[in-house]
Order: structure tokens, then C-alpha cells, then sequence
């Protein structure tokens, strides 16, 4: 008569163990198969799991946002999905692997819903997909506002513009190229350009461009070694 042993690990990650039956005329076989049923049962079950990453969250800023989660002790990387929460990956999708435990999205539309999900690469091997995260991408102008109050060394003169052009006071750039953007509300660059300051203060005309809408914009300083930000009101 022949004897089988079945042995599988489900997806679960529960052991199932199937013996066939055997004969009472074989000891040896019996002597055999008990100590195995002992020592497979024994086995942890997270010997044979890729952990699933847990604690997924999302800071957004912008037109950007910082993704991260829990990291996994057997995990070598991180498989990452990005997608628009309509689940319509036309309108934005992004697929990445990484080796640590956050990850900076860009592109992002502000104001606008989005989800993530992960999974944690072992090996050969890879855990199933987290649950989808939602988040909200914040507004463009709640992350301008937010960084005004560190705009020290930067300010718009006058503050309310009623003609074609504004000043920009500089201090603390010594001589360096500053670029200078001009944004509306929703994120859009109006104006660019480059400057070469040659001392430590120094007070930039600035012209707006032809056919600007009233409203409020902010001017986005950036140098080798800082970012500032000044808000800026075009009055009709």
C-alpha cells in the first residue's frame, strides 16, 4: 500500500497539514511521521509572512505630499500605488518602489482626493497590498500662507498694487542669483525670472506682467540656500 504526506501553507497563513492513512504494519513510518506533525506545527507562522505595512498616513503640501508607514523588520522595499480616490488612474497614477518607509509624490493638483496603498518586498517574496489611505491634497494657498510667517528677509512695497509693477525688498542674500516666481492662488507661475543681487540688502522693480486679474498672488523667492514667500494683492 503507498503512504502520502500532504504538506501546504495557505495565503492566510495558516499551516494545513494532510496525512493519508497508514498502516498499522509499518511502526517505523509512525515513528516517522508524529515527530514531523510535532515539528511543522511548531513553526511560527510569521516564518512564512512578509509583513504587511501598517500605519499608512499622508502630509501633504501643495502640489506635493509625503507618504509614509510602518516599516516591516523582513522587509528589503516598499511597492507604492498612487492613484486619484475615483479610482480613475487616467486622471493620475503613479507606481514606484522604494527602500525606505516614505515616499514624496509629486504632481499632485491641490484642493483634490487621492489614495496610496503599499506592500513590503521580501526577497523574492512580497506581502499582500495595505488597505487604500485617502487623503486631500492641501490648498495651494494654505501652504503659501503657512509660509509667510518665515519670510524674514523678504517684502513686497507696496503690498496692495494698484499699477504695473511692485518692489522687493531683499536682506540677508549678499551676492548670490535669486529666482523669483509669481503664483496665483491655484498654483499657477504668472511671472519668472532670475536676478543677480551684488550686496546684502538690496530693493528689485519688479514688472507685472500685462493683463494680471485682481486678486492675490504671492511672490516665491529662492536662493542656493533658502526659500521666503510674500503675498502680494493686485487691486483692480
Amino acid at each position: 500500500m503507498l503512504h502520502y504526506i500532504f504538506v501546504a501553507i495557505n495565503e492566510e497563513s495558516a499551516l494545513v497539514l494532510m496525512i493519508s492513512h497508514y498502516s498499522q504494519n509499518l511502526p517505523s513510518m509512525k515513528n516517522f511521521i508524529l515527530p514531523c506533525i510535532i515539528l511543522v506545527l511548531a513553526l511560527p507562522v510569521s516564518a512564512f509572512a512578509c509583513g504587511l505595512p501598517s500605519s499608512l498616513q499622508a502630509v501633504p503640501a501643495g502640489t506635493t505630499a509625503v507618504l509614509n508607514w510602518t516599516a516591516q523588520s523582513d522587509a528589503s522595499s516598499y511597492h507604492i500605488e498612487v492613484e486619484d480616490a475615483l479610482n480613475n488612474p487616467v486622471h493620475f497614477f503613479v507606481e514606484t518602489t522604494v527602500s525606505g518607509t516614505a515616499y514624496t509624490v509629486t504632481g499632485l493638483t491641490p484642493g483634490q482626493n487621492y489614495k496610496f496603498k503599499v506592500r513590503s518586498n521580501c526577497g523574492g517574496d512580497h506581502s499582500d497590498w495595505s488597505d487604500w489611505f485617502y487623503f486631500t491634497s492641501s490648498s495651494l494657498v494654505a501652504t503659501q500662507e503657512a509660509a509667510l510667517t518665515t519670510n524674514a528677509g523678504v517684502k513686497v512695497l507696496p503690498t496692495i498694487v494698484t499699477t504695473g509693477f511692485f518692489r522687493l525688498a531683499l536682506t540677508g542674500f549678499e551676492t548670490q542669483d535669486i529666482s523669483i516666481h509669481l503664483l496665483d492662488a491655484t498654483g499657477k507661475i504668472c511671472m519668472q525670472m532670475q536676478i543677480h543681487t551684488g550686496f546684502n540688502d538690496s530693493l528689485e522693480t519688479i514688472t507685472l506682467p500685462a493683463g494680471m486679474v485682481p486678486g492675490v498672488y504671492y511672490v516665491q523667492i529662492t536662493s542656493a540656500t533658502k526659500q521666503l514667500v510674500s503675498r502680494l494683492l493686485v487691486a483692480a
